[in-house]
């Protein structure tokens, strides 16, 4: 619309200046016969004589210069003004491209969250049932932390390192520290509602299973702690971590979750 109007206007605007070239031209050659015909000194005298009691107005459209100049002012503020209001909306419409592009980026991100794999800690425990043990301290003499996880997400997980770490104590280092993990060389699937378990046979800290620290869970002193970490990629292969910290509560002969952002997060 606005681009029409500005082809009008400069169209129209050309026709003018054709116009005020022509009476220009024509009013040269008028001068120059009049001045065959009567003395220069008079010309000017009765020209401006006759000005001397007309209006801006009748003076412009006595004088095709005159005339001339006025459309032309018209014509360049109308275009100006047409311009600003173009650039306006060009403003206007990139600024609205602008957003519709954030919100179909954003908008492609949640979808490709929601295919994502969702990876939890379901289960934390020790192989050997404690039911099955002799007594609290044969348990823990011959425990092997077990984890199973599973996998709530649309896509499959594809597991790639696991760390099961075993601490006895009031509360667990700050920063956090792990030793270093199990590494798979060939990546376990975990699908969809698939449960899945993995172990650690690794040598524990040094003094872990002292007589006097086992006592300390007993007693409630300290704590027995499992915690660690997953890292998984997802199905375009890119790695995420779940970490992981489990307490044993002596009164339930169970593990529970302990929700410490130090070590319970994911990446």
């Amino acid at each position: 619309m606005y681009t029409k109007l500005q082809k009008t206007l400069w169209t129209a605007a050309f026709i003018v200046f054709i116009a005020g070239f022509v009476a220009l031209c024509s009013r040269a050659q008028q001068a120059e016969r009049a001045a065959h015909y009567q003395p220069t000194y008079k010309y000017h005298y009765e020209n401006a004589e006759g000005r001397g009691g007309k209006s801006i107005w009748e003076r412009t459209t006595d004088d095709p210069v005159a005339l001339f100049t006025f459309w032309l002012v018209i014509f360049t503020g109308a275009l100006s003004a047409v311009s600003m209001v173009q650039i306006s909306f060009l403003n206007r419409s990139d600024k609205t491209a602008r957003i519709a592009a954030d919100a179909a980026s954003k908008s492609a991100n949640a979808a490709v969250g929601v295919e994502l794999p969702s990876v939890h800690i379901e289960h934390v425990g020790f192989l050997l049932p404690i039911e099955d043990a002799t007594d609290f301290t044969a348990w823990m003499n011959t425990a092997v932390p077990n984890i199973t996880v599973k996998n709530y997400g649309r896509t499959p997980a594809f597991i790639t390192d696991v760390n099961i770490l075993v601490r006895i104590g009031k509360t667990l280092p700050i920063p956090r520290r792990y030793a270093k993990p199990v590494e798979y060389i060939t990546r376990v699937v975990l699908t969809n509602g698939e449960p899945k378990s993995f172990q650690t046979y690794r040598y524990f800290e040094k003094g872990l299973f002292l007589q006097e620290k086992i006592d300390a869970v007993t007693t409630g002193d300290a704590m027995l702690f499992v915690y660690g970490y997953l890292t998984f990629n997802d199905f375009m292969d890119r790695p995420h971590t779940r970490g992981f910290v489990w307490g044993y509560v002596v009164e339930n002969k169970s593990f529970i979750p302990l929700y410490n952002p130090d070590y319970h997060y994911q990446t």
